[in-house]
Parts: structure tokens; sequence; C-alpha cells
């Protein structure tokens, strides 16, 4: 268990929340420009994330893609493993 202070104030009222929204932008050094990601999380289970070519909506039983390039969407069954592996590599 954490001890009192800053840290634990955080952590416990990310818990409390109910949504949790993120912007943030990835250089690499000396390339081009930044890249741009969003990422929007909301209990129970729902997601949205926007990355350069790629859309992810999570709805709670599906996870829907839409590829920008190519213009087409495809779906997944949404499990707790199909969540969590949106959140490896970039």
């Amino acid at each position: 268990m954490l001890q009192a202070g800053p840290l634990a104030k955080y952590v416990e009222s990310l818990q409390k929340s109910e949504s949790l929204k993120a912007a943030y932008s990835v250089q690499t050094l000396g390339g081009g420009p930044a890249a741009q990601y969003s990422v929007s999380l909301q209990k129970p289970n729902l997601a949205r994330i926007e990355k350069p070519g790629m859309t992810i909506v999570a709805d709670g039983s599906k996870i829907t893609f839409y590829d920008k390039k190519e213009k087409q969407y495809y779906n997944r069954a949404q499990t707790p493993a199909e969540l969590n592996a949106l959140f490896g590599g970039d």
C-alpha cells in the first residue's frame, strides 16, 4: 500500500475517476515532424485511440479499427487481452 503523500493521492484520484484523456506528440530525434496521439479512456472498458494512420474505438463488446490510409474498418471481439494489447508498442 502506498503511504500518504502526493503520489498516493494521485493514484487514488485516478482510481476514482470515470474517464481519462491524454494528448501527446512523439518525435524521433533527428527525424521528421512529430506524430500526434490522443487517448481517451472511460469506465467500463471504453476507449478511443487516435494515432497516425489509425483510429481505434473500444465500445465494451468489440474493438473497431479504422485504417485512415486504406479507408477501411475492421472489428475484433473485445476481450481483456485485446484491450490490453492496444497499449503495447507505441
